[in-house]
């Protein structure tokens, strides 16, 4: 069945992707990836290190990845304890970050 809030946040993903890839002059050449962020995210100072990091080892051992996601809506999460651990798991939209 149709769901009006699911709806809502697929146009404004699309149109931002759009947008981005194909309507802006910066980015008209650039095949790398691009790091979606949303205007009320904090970000920690390295995370286009982290992305970089997951790009290249994603390369090697998850040839099929194809977006990296560098957030998580679990409150819970230990981030000490979780530093140096990456995931695959289901497709979120905090951080979201893919190529063409």
């Amino acid at each position: 069945p149709w769901q009006g809030e699911v709806t809502q946040i697929k146009h404004h993903w699309w149109w931002k992707i759009n947008r981005v890839f194909d309507q802006l002059r910066v980015t008209a050449n650039f095949n790398g990836f691009v790091l979606f962020l949303e205007e009320d995210y904090y970000v920690a100072p390295d995370i286009l290190y982290t992305l970089r990091l997951m790009v290249n080892f994603a390369a090697v051992n998850c040839p099929s990845c194809n977006s990296f996601h560098l957030g998580t809506f679990t409150r819970s999460l230990s981030y000490q304890e979780h530093a140096t651990k990456v995931s695959v798991g289901q497709w979120n939209n905090l951080g979201l970050s893919f190529n063409r």
